[in-house]
């Protein structure tokens, strides 16, 4: 298993873990628009996700997750790549607000992952 590189540990979504969410998309150009999507991975400094909807140019965003073990949060961002698939996207999307109490559980899960991820290797 390679070593994560990132700023923040980051960790994938699994099955069941988190419902699908609505991206709420602040386009200066485009205006505000709703846009569904279902989470592949998170870390305490940003998110991907899988878009039912092109995203192109530098819009910002809002987002209210809801993680098990974590009460429901609001989060603003802004879109750092997007990779446009037929009608939908894969996005990545970084943080530019979120309280420190919930990036810090953010990265305790991550760190448990990556923990049991190593020892999951070791047994190997």
């Amino acid at each position: 298993m390679s070593e994560e590189r990132r700023q923040h540990r980051r960790f994938p979504v699994l099955k069941d873990f988190a419902e699908p969410v609505e991206l709420t998309i602040l386009d200066p150009e485009k205006g505000t628009r709703h846009v569904p999507g279902v989470i592949t991975n998170v870390s305490a400094g940003g998110i991907d996700m899988v878009l039912l909807d092109v995203i192109d140019g530098q819009p910002t965003f809002r987002l209210s997750l809801h993680l098990p073990g974590i009460q429901r949060f609001e989060v603003e961002g802004k879109l750092v790549w997007s990779r446009p698939k037929g009608a939908t996207s894969i996005v990545g999307l970084e943080f530019t607000k979120i309280d420190k109490e919930h990036k810090k559980q953010l990265a305790h899960m991550a760190d448990v992952y990556w923990e049991a991820t190593k020892a999951a290797a070791k047994k190997k």
